[in-house]
Parts: C-alpha cells; sequence; structure tokens
C-alpha cells in the first residue's frame, strides 16, 4: 500500500516538473506585469509550482528513508532519485529554457 502512494507521488512529481518547464517557456511570457512591480502573476504561479516540487520531493526523501529501514532498497532508490533529481534539474534547466511562444 505504502509503495502504490510512493509509486503515485513519484509520477506526480515528475508531472509537476514537466509541467513547470512547459510553463516557463510558453505562457510564463505571455502574463504581463503591472508596471512599476517587481513580479507578476506568472512568477507567483511559477514559485507554487517549485514549493510544490520541493515538498513532494522532501516527502519522496523522507518515505525512502522509511522504505530503506524495512529493507525495500530497490524502490527506496527510486525514491529517493527522482525526489532528489527532479528538483535540481529542473532548477537548473528552467533559466535555460527559450521562449517558445
Amino acid at each position: 500500500m505504502f509503495e502504490g502512494v510512493i509509486r503515485v507521488v513519484e509520477y506526480t512529481a515528475l508531472g509537476l516538473s514537466v509541467i513547470g518547464l512547459a510553463f516557463r517557456s510558453t505562457l510564463y511570457w505571455l502574463i504581463p506585469v503591472v508596471p512599476g512591480e517587481p513580479a507578476g502573476l506568472g512568477d507567483v504561479i511559477e514559485l507554487l509550482i517549485q514549493f510544490l516540487l520541493f515538498g513532494i520531493s522532501f516527502f519522496l526523501i523522507v518515505s525512502s528513508l522509511i522504505l530503506a529501514v524495512f529493507k525495500k532498497t530497490k524502490p527506496a532508490l527510486k525514491a529517493f532519485l527522482i525526489g532528489f533529481l527532479s528538483p535540481f534539474l529542473y532548477c537548473v534547466i528552467h533559466s535555460y529554457l527559450p521562449k517558445l511562444l
């Protein structure tokens, strides 16, 4: 049961990373910023995506440690790698994405 929940959360983390990168390269640039304001609605949406991704990743890393205690190494390693690499790669890649629209 617990491994099934972790599998769903793993796919959620990967999907959220893809959605965040797609948002950054397309819709982010179409949302205007009010003159004189430092950030716009696109920045707020991107911040929410990042917070969700980091929260999910924290859950995956903690879950991988719990699975490792119960000697389930393969699902633990998979959860740890997805939990560690998805926000790391998101942060690295998102600043290099070109505008697609």
